[in-house]
């Protein structure tokens, strides 16, 4: 694995200006994601100036999980009230090999104190991959109940360098109905139009949900409204489009102001495209000069 320079990366400066410009924008919510953005050296110092320079309650985390036995309650008290935990299996020797790490007991205890230390929410992220973890549907969803959080289903997307192949993208009608051999499911209501997710109420019990990201087979393109910053400056208004813009020349351009960057904000998303392509098409290729998920955010 290959780390950025540190002067390519933004500084907590840079990034709590661009957060204070989205803020007078009109962005409501911030989420930390990665790579893993815990490990950026005294990572909750970053938050606190975040939510300070900005006054956004809503902030939030993806995070592996590896460092919330340590970090869970100082990024409680520095403001972050969501946290979303990757995790793809409940097998060690399968934990091991996919994040080439062994830390399976650290992300495990690393959830507890995450509960323990009283987010407003604490929810779980599986990527479905049909040749790795089809057969732990039900154990995980299992898992989420014994734990009281909602494990999402998220199906398998396209990006530079993750080995993506066609067969291995598990839609989410097929967990569904996995899931409904156990048990009842009751579509709920999204809280908004732009909610990504799709969530299920399990046996009844609206305290038991299961949720889908299903980007690949139920595109909401049209009601998405959100963009990325990269660590390195660049703003993302489309997961999936290979199309950055440069917003760090302009913030280490002392003769930019506020305004000519929002500018640039606001011409970035105007460029965003309708939609992707359709990723099980026969005709789509996988962008080869494209960035790999790590080094976009999720």
């Amino acid at each position: 694995m290959n780390f950025m320079a540190k002067d390519r990366l933004l500084t907590f400066e840079e990034i709590t200006r661009l957060a204070s410009i989205f803020a007078r924008m009109g962005i409501k919510k911030i989420r930390f994601t990665g790579g893993e953005p815990t490990v950026r050296a005294d990572f909750p110092k970053l938050v606190r100036m975040v939510k300070e320079a900005t006054k956004i309650p809503n902030l939030a985390i993806t995070t592996n999980g590896a460092r919330l036995e340590e970090l869970a309650m100082p990024l409680r008290e520095s403001g972050i009230r969501k946290v979303n935990i990757s995790l793809d299996t409940l097998k060690e020797e399968k934990f091991n090999a996919i994040t080439q790490r062994r830390a399976f007991k650290k992300v495990m205890s690393g959830i507890d104190v995450a509960l323990e230390a009283g987010f407003d929410e604490v929810k779980i992220n599986t990527v479905a991959i049909r040749s790795f973890n089809l057969d732990e549907t039900i154990d995980l969803v299992e898992f989420g109940i014994n734990k009281g959080i909602v494990v999402r289903f998220i199906e398998l997307m396209p990006f530079y360098n993750n080995q993506w192949e066609r067969d291995n993208v598990v839609p989410m009608d097929e967990i569904l109905a996995i899931l409904r051999t156990k048990y009842e499911l009751t579509p709920l209501q999204k809280g908004s139009v732009s909610q990504t997710s799709i969530e299920y109420i399990i046996d009844g019990d609206r305290q038991k949900r299961v949720g889908f990201i299903a980007s690949v087979t139920k595109s909401f393109c049209q009601w998405c409204d959100r963009v990325r910053i990269t660590a390195d400056g660049k703003i993302r208004p489309c997961l999936h489009s290979a199309h950055e813009i440069d917003l760090m020349g302009l913030l280490r351009d002392n003769h930019k102001t506020d305004e000519e960057i929002a500018q640039a904000i606001r011409s970035a998303v105007w460029d965003k495209s309708e939609g992707h392509e359709d990723f099980l098409s026969d005709g789509f290729i996988l962008p080869i000069k494209d960035r790999p998920m790590m080094r976009i955010g999720g």
